[in-house]
């Protein structure tokens, strides 16, 4: 929880102690401090004062949604002057002040239930089990007889083992495309036919054998992300930054080449693409306030 008034804190922890939820509490006086150590692993449930100084709760519900989509996120405030902010930010419940033992029960139970439906890899990390949900860990690397996770929040855990024996446990989107690397092609920013790599959403590289590169680039076309701007490069259109005159710039500052006279056209269909995004996001926002109001 964060919140600059440490006396709610110790109220919400009344409260879930009251009402027999266990549940491990932290507290942090500001969002900066929370961020800065923040794993998504280690959370169920994040509770944000929306008025802190320095770093607002917005301001640390919109880093927290760049490390993590899925994870239950509640408000706790005294206004409902950002409602908007909440639906553009997934925020799953504002709570009012003073908070009472209904609504601290009901957002507990919600992100219960988040835990049950978000899969996730169980490990045995340091001797303790870890919960790593599948869609954080943007590519697995295998360094000897050790396996190394990498995750979107920057944690990197590691366990001895080989990738082979991981691959069974993890979803068809998990593309085990080198003897070095299982990746998550939900974090792939691009494919590089010629250089036989991956550029990943965190700017690693993650190496492609020849051979599955047929694969590699059938499974990236499946997916609506995905564009080839030259004979060799699949891109992910969300890391788009700009279209220059003679190649693409993605985040982080990775460069393709494409050509002038194909320019325009891949530039269009990343337009559409923005703008579909863009229209399948405020339905999503409308349905969540009419739901909201019901």
């Amino acid at each position: 929880m964060c919140d600059d008034n440490k006396s709610e804190y110790d109220h919400v922890v009344k409260i879930i102690g009251s009402a027999g939820i266990s549940a491990d509490c932290e507290y942090y006086q500001n969002g900066k401090a929370f961020l800065e150590q923040f794993n998504s692993s280690n959370y169920d449930l994040i509770l944000l004062d929306i008025y802190m100084e320095g770093f607002s709760g917005i301001e640390t519900a919109e880093e927290l949604r760049r490390l993590d989509s899925s994870i239950p996120i509640a408000f706790i405030t005294s206004s409902s002057d950002h409602a908007m902010d909440g639906y553009r930010l997934h925020i799953d419940r504002y709570l009012q002040k003073p908070l009472q033992e209904d609504s601290i029960k009901e957002i507990c139970e919600l992100a219960s239930s988040r835990i049950s439906a978000r899969p996730a890899l169980i490990l045995k990390i340091d001797g303790k089990d870890t919960r790593l949900p599948y869609d954080s860990i943007i590519y697995i690397e295998q360094n000897g007889h050790s396996v190394c996770f990498h995750t979107i929040t920057g944690y990197c855990p590691k366990r001895t083992g080989r990738l082979e024996d991981l691959t069974s446990q993890l979803p068809d989107y998990f593309l085990h495309c080198h003897k070095s690397y299982l990746v998550n092609l939900r974090h792939v920013m691009a494919l590089d036919g010629e250089l036989n790599c991956f550029t990943m959403c965190d700017g690693d590289l993650a190496h492609v054998r020849r051979s599955s590169l047929k694969e590699a680039k059938q499974m990236l076309l499946k997916d609506k992300r995905f564009l080839q701007i030259n004979r060799n490069v699949l891109i992910n259109m969300d890391s788009i930054v700009s279209f220059e005159k003679d190649y693409c710039e993605l985040t982080g500052g990775c460069r393709f080449s494409v050509s002038a006279r194909d320019r325009h056209e891949l530039n269009r269909l990343r337009k559409n693409y923005v703008f579909e995004k863009l229209q399948n996001t405020f339905e999503y926002s409308k349905s969540r306030k009419e739901q909201t109001q019901i």
